[in-house]
């Protein structure tokens, strides 16, 4: 599919132009003397090495970019307004809040992109004629976290592992598409077609799946909303936790560590952050989405728990175990990891072994921008 203006509307630059534009658009977008902001609308730029660009604010309405690399480019806000990026390289580009409305991505390589809050209403990820090709390859990730995908044609596209938190998918075609092990806590899926699409391990908190019309099997392993079950025992897990934070402060002469072993701790969101829970034993628990900000968590044990989503930000994790836990799209960045000095000498150090690490924010580093 190709929406590109007939040649003669088209702009075309010569490598010098478009360097001396992209030039003076780096400037404006470092608010520097001598910076303008560039206006390539339905410029032909198939192919185009555009790695690491500043684009920011860029206009592209209407451009032809089929099979251009902008890998590791910074392009929020920019507007690709029915661009053609068909079978382009957009691996790890940084594109919050970008207009990519009724653009082709067909083809195109997301891997690890960050498209939050992109306005992608009536995109086309995927078509027939290039075989429904995947828009990410290589098991990577795709964060569009609130991006508005309604009426986008996204059939048999896969999201696996991809973050789609408050994601707009009113009326899109996702016949077929795969969500498996996405984050989608909230997403609107009011009107679209989901024939054939499964969501095997995804996170669908907020969302009543009994309105999509879904077959049980499709929805296998699902992480929905906490059952009564788990409401029920809050009460008891907060009592837990009062005590551990009595055992810390005693040195262990009262109370005892929190063993929320298998529990779901989605229920206490908002009741964890800046508490003192050294050797908190959760084995197995439910924590996808929950705040540990600022959490004293030394030793703790999170092996085989279900952390995607999680924010450990400021957490004093040394000596924690995330063996074999899931911790997709959580956040460490400031968390401390160093190892837990033990009182008869040497440390003990954070053991990820076998944790599922895709898109940990601590781990993924923004690429390094290189001059237009």
């Amino acid at each position: 599919m190709n929406r590109s203006k007939p040649a003669k509307h088209r702009l075309l630059l010569s490598p010098a132009a478009l360097a001396a534009s992209l030039q003076k658009h780096q400037r404006y977008v470092r608010r520097q003397s001598g910076g303008m902001r560039a206006f390539l609308r339905f410029a032909e730029l198939p192919g185009e090495v555009l790695t690491a660009r500043i684009l920011d604010e860029i206009d592209l309405t209407g451009a032809n970019l089929g099979g251009a690399n902008l890998r590791q480019a910074s392009a929020a806000d920019a507007s690709f307004f029915a661009a053609d990026l068909s079978c382009a390289d957009l691996t790890l580009i940084r594109a919050p809040r970008a207009d990519f409305r009724g653009a082709v991505l067909s083809g195109a390589r997301l891997n690890s992109a960050v498209l939050d809050g992109a306005d992608m209403r009536r995109a086309v990820l995927a078509t027939a004629h290039d075989g429904f090709q995947l828009i990410r390859a290589n098991g990577a990730a795709v964060s569009l976290n609130g991006a508005d995908l309604s009426e986008a044609e996204a059939g048999k596209v896969d999201f696996s592992n991809s973050s789609l938190k408050g994601a707009r998918l009113r009326g899109a075609n996702l016949r077929g598409a795969v969500f498996a092990d996405a984050v989608m806590t909230g997403a609107d899926l009011a009107g679209a077609q989901l024939v054939g699409a499964t969501f095997h391990g995804a996170i669908l908190t907020g969302i009543d799946v009994t309105k999509l019309g879904l077959p049980p099997e499709s929805l296998a392993g699902c992480l929905l909303d906490p059952g009564p079950a788990a409401i029920a025992a809050r009460d008891e897990m907060l009592a837990m936790l009062d005590l551990a934070e009595r055992w810390a402060e005693t040195n262990g002469r009262e109370g005892r560590p929190a063993n929320l072993d298998g529990r779901d701790l989605r229920v206490l969101d908002g009741r964890l952050s800046g508490r003192t829970l050294p050797a908190l034993s959760a084995r197995g628990a439910i924590a996808a989405g929950v705040s540990f900000q600022g959490c004293q968590l030394q030793g703790a044990v999170f092996e085989s728990a279900d952390l995607r989503d999680a924010d450990f930000t400021d957490a004093d994790l040394r000596g924690a175990a995330f063996r074999g836990a899931r911790l997709a799209y959580a956040d460490l960045d400031t968390a401390n990891l160093a190892p837990l000095l033990l009182a008869g000498g040497g440390g003990k150090p954070v053991d990820f072994g076998a944790a599922e690490l895709t898109n940990v924010r601590r781990f993924q580093r923004p690429p390094v921008l290189t001059a237009a």
